[in-house]
């Protein structure tokens, strides 16, 4: 999925990506829709104003973490929390 931001940045994840919402929850890519928001690296909210399904060809990497508290386990990606 390739999400287009209203500040004009893009973030590529598979559907089953787990992402911040604007309430703090994590839920997986599949399940947002444009207007949502994701959680910036230090707070601020960017809403999302396109999602494109695309076919992908290539590496994906997968992040295996030691806590199963999804808040323990955030990283940022392309400057977004997930």
């Amino acid at each position: 999925l390739v999400f287009t931001m209203q500040s004009g940045q893009t973030l590529s994840v598979t559907p089953n990506h787990p992402l911040l919402r604007a309430d703090g929850s994590m839920d997986v890519a599949s399940n947002f829709k444009t207007n949502d928001s994701l959680v910036k690296l230090g707070g601020q909210l960017d809403p999302i104003v396109s999602i494109e399904s695309i076919q992908y060809f290539g590496k994906v990497y997968n992040l295996f973490v030691k806590s199963s508290v999804p808040q323990e386990n955030i990283v940022v990606t392309n400057g977004y929390l997930n």
